[in-house]
């Protein structure tokens, strides 16, 4: 049952390389998100936010 929830493991290396992996994969989201946020906001450019 688990192996349908978990799907298919990768193995990364010896202990700890695989946080590598996951801060490059956050990285890559918070990219992706930026640019989407970019494209949809109405004034063409997202870095025009007043905090």
């Amino acid at each position: 049952m688990l192996d349908a929830v978990w799907g298919t493991w990768t193995c990364t290396g010896e202990f700890g390389s695989g946080v590598t992996l996951k801060y490059i994969a956050n990285l890559l989201i918070g990219i992706h998100t930026a640019a989407t946020a970019e494209a949809l906001w109405p004034s063409g450019s997202a870095s025009t936010w007043t905090w």
